[in-house]
């Protein structure tokens, strides 16, 4: 009976400790598998009552480790470390633990004691599962550290070479990614990009790789590649907020393609109101339509006061305050920037507020101030690129106010000290813009050439050609510039600024009258090219190309076709107008007036609103309609616009011919007073009026003064000496005749002159002097020599 208890005793034991263990396991499995779902609050109570119901398991360290590990992932890093210190010298755990305090120290920002546990495992354990990771762990620690940066990236690099750890190497490629853009080296994500996606084509990263692909072709100017890369990272995509990330940017490089509307359904296609709202004020912004940007900048910072985008949207306000001429306001705002955000979180943006306010100051007449702040920069980094920069940038500035000896100077001698930066090529462009600016186009030429011989690799070489040939073109040197453009035509066949390149091609054949030869480019350059700019004022000149071969019909036609293509050009309003003042020229006026209101009513917001009222108030002026012409012209003069003084100059002379003087020499007083670009003009047809109303002092006096003024003309002159004819002062009128006569080349004036002259001696009874007057009329042999004869 004992034996057999003895039996069922030790049996039951056996049977139990099997059970234990059984539920050890099955425990330890319950706890694990929360935390390899993610559930780590789970995970840690599994664990601790692990810990507890099985004190001497062997799992402990493990149970240990994992809790650890759980509390790492929710961010409560202390007491995961204080765990991980229990623990660090268990064998076989102490690389995880290692590469776990290392994670701790580097979310701690202690970048160095991060990097000291990395390397203890590379060194100590070159078998350990670990030994990629913490080459992982080392370099991304690397990258914190300053001087560090490309140790860090060799660390990173040996991992790509030599694990097959496809979750490890999705980090490796992701930070990267990551690094080499914050760096702006889109080459290098280039590089990294199309290594990852033929190494990895389903990798997890996919995305994003296509996403930064997109970004660094669109830096690269290369747009058509940059949408492309784009649209495969949408359609691969699955996170809505990512997706909004390279909608935005997709539309930024779709705006920058000028594929406008397109750009505009894109951004609008942005689910996150914060985002979408941010992108329209930078649509507007980059559309110039500085209103409405201001308007979303503004209702984006009522509403998301505390956003990310804050520094950001607070700088394009700047600029926008800038770009419309609120200067002190930019000003203003650029030193908020520059005192409300931190330079070691947002070094980028405070540099271009440094930039944006120097160029603030520069375009306020404050100088000094300019330069100062172009010399913080230079203080304020010790990035060696970023200090040659600020010096470019200082150049450009004196570039930009035309103090360009100051500008050469600089530029010379960043080339002197730093022959082989990266903005080499760049620095010599410059330059060589300079001389154009000065209209020294054999320097210019000069300059150019180096930059093709010395950099023969640059982007800029076509630029400059190009550049070059604007010069000539500018100077009237046609023959040149065509020759320029040719040769570029030849070398540069996939250029981007090809049809740009046959465009001012073909405005040098027009303006050297080739006019058969003009329009054959710009049909030319309309079939094969879809650059939307170009096109746009292809219409344009193929329309004035027609006028010049008397084909007014044609040029309707092609204009027609314009307004129908591009209905939201901000061309078309100055297309209805050349179309209305076609028709008017022709007296077709119902259909003239057809264009002018097309402009009122399809435009209502654009600067040619303004010429379309003027341009009705003429036409009605034309048809004799005065009150209708008044109404128009009362119309611009009240949007107080520079065409508005014109509007005040026709409604004087709508009062003249109404016989309300009194109005008429109010208005010209007005404008005389006013010292505008018109006040001669004014002064002029005062003069004209008066003597129309015999006050033939004030008009003479008037007259003099215009002519004091600089509007000395035959004309001019034939009237004063008409008014002095009328009061008889007779021989300083005839002073004046012999004036438009000798002085002038004006045959209708100067045969006007004789006859007043031959007149005057008439009424004197100097019938022989009149007689040689006659007879100088009768050998000008022109038809008023018949009336001469017979006066004879």
């Amino acid at each position: 009976m004992r034996f057999r208890l003895i039996i069922f005793l030790t049996t039951f034991l056996f049977i139990f400790s099997l059970f234990s263990k059984e539920l050890e396991e099955e425990k330890f499995y319950i706890a694990h598998k929360a935390f390899e779902d993610g559930f780590y609050e789970a995970s840690i109570s599994l664990f601790k009552r692990f810990i507890e119901e099985f004190p001497q398991s062997q799992k402990i360290y493990l149970a240990k480790l994992y809790i650890a590990k759980s509390y790492c992932f929710k961010k409560e890093y202390l007491k995961a470390q204080e765990l991980l210190k229990e623990i660090e010298d268990v064998e076989g755990l102490k690389d995880e633990v290692f590469y776990w305090l290392g994670e701790i120290n580097f979310q701690g920002k202690n970048f160095s004691e991060a990097f000291n546990y990395a390397k203890q495992i590379i060194d100590s354990s070159p078998f350990s599962k670990f030994y990629w990771w913490a080459h992982y762990l080392a370099g991304k620690s690397y990258l914190k550290l300053p001087q560090k940066e490309k140790e860090g990236e060799t660390f990173l690099k040996k991992v790509i070479k030599n694990s097959e750890e496809e979750k490890l190497l999705d980090n490796v490629y992701d930070l990267l990614l990551d690094f080499y853009l914050q760096n702006k080296d889109y080459l290098q994500i280039i590089s990294l990009g199309k290594e990852y996606l033929t190494r990895s084509p389903q990798g997890e990263t996919k995305v994003k790789v296509y996403f930064y692909l997109g970004k660094s072709y669109y830096a690269y100017q290369k747009y058509n590649n940059a949408i492309s890369n784009y649209q495969i990272a949408l359609r691969l995509n699955q996170e809505e907020y990512l997706n909004d990330l390279i909608l935005k940017d997709l539309g930024f490089v779709l705006l920058e393609d000028n594929r406008i509307q397109e750009a505009k359904e894109i951004i609008e296609k942005i689910k996150n109101e914060e985002l979408r709202i941010f992108s329209r004020g930078v649509y507007y912004f980059k559309i110039e339509d500085y209103l409405k940007a201001l308007k979303e900048i503004d209702s984006f910072l009522k509403k998301f006061p505390q956003s990310d985008f804050l520094p950001n949207v607070y700088l394009n306000k700047a600029e926008v305050f800038y770009k419309t001429g609120r200067l002190k306001d930019a000003i203003s705002l650029y030193q908020k920037i520059l005192k409300g955000f931190s330079a070691s979180e947002y070094k980028d943006i405070l540099d271009k507020a440094h930039y944006g306010l120097a160029w603030s100051y520069l375009k306020n007449g404050e100088f000094k101030r300019a330069i100062q702040e172009f010399h913080n920069t230079l203080k304020y980094t010790d990035n060696p690129i970023v200090k040659i920069s600020s010096q470019i940038q200082i150049a450009d500035a004196y570039q930009e106010t035309e103090k360009y000896q100051e500008a050469l100077k600089i530029y010379n001698e960043i080339l002197k000290k730093n022959p082989n930066t990266i903005y080499a090529d760049y620095i010599q462009f410059q330059i060589g813009v300079i001389f154009l600016k000065l209209k020294d186009l054999e320097k210019a030429y000069l300059a150019f050439k180096i930059l093709e011989k010395n950099f023969s690799h640059s982007k800029l070489i076509p630029q400059a050609k190009y550049y070059l040939a604007v010069g000539y073109f500018g100077a009237k040197e046609y023959k040149e510039a065509e020759r320029i453009l040719v040769e570029f035509i030849n070398n540069y066949s996939k250029h981007r600024l090809l049809s740009k390149v046959y465009y001012l091609y073909g405005k040098c054949l027009f303006n050297q009258g080739k006019m058969e030869s003009s329009l054959n480019i710009f049909k030319k350059i309309k079939e094969e090219f879809k650059d939307k700019e170009v096109e746009e004022l292809l219409f344009i000149d193929m329309g004035n190309i027609y006028l010049n071969l008397s084909m007014p019909e044609e040029a309707k036609k092609i204009w027609d076709n314009f307004l129908n293509k591009f209905p939201k050009s901000s061309y078309a309003g100055s297309v209805a107008l050349y179309l209305g003042g076609l028709y008017e020229g022709e007296k077709n006026y119902k259909k003239a007036e057809e264009y002018y209101q097309m402009v009122i009513r399809k435009w209502p917001d654009s600067v040619w609103v303004n010429d379309a009222l003027f341009s009705l108030g003429h036409l009605y002026l034309n048809k004799d309609d005065l009150e209708k012409a008044k109404e128009y012209f009362k119309k611009v003069i009240e949007l107080e616009t520079p065409l508005s003084l014109r509007a005040k100059l026709y409604l004087a002379k709508i009062y003249a011919r109404e016989e309300k003087i009194k109005k008429a020499l109010k208005i010209y007083d007005e404008l005389v007073k006013s010292n505008s670009s018109i006040w001669k003009v004014a002064l002029l047809e005062k003069a004209f009026l008066l003597k129309e109303k015999k006050d033939y002092l004030k008009a003479i006096d008037l007259f003099k003064k215009a002519i004091k003024e600089d509007l000395d003309a035959p004309k001019v002159r034939f009237y004063l000496g008409l008014c002095l004819e009328k009061i008889n002062r007779n021989k300083e009128a005839i002073e004046e005749y012999l004036r438009v006569i000798y002085t002038f080349n004006d045959q209708d004036y100067k045969i006007k002159s004789y006859f007043r002259i031959a007149k005057i001696y008439e009424k004197e009874k100097k019938y022989e002097e009149a007689k040689k007057i006659y007879e100088k009329i009768v050998t000008l042999n022109v038809e008023e020599s018949k009336i001469a004869k017979e006066k004879i």
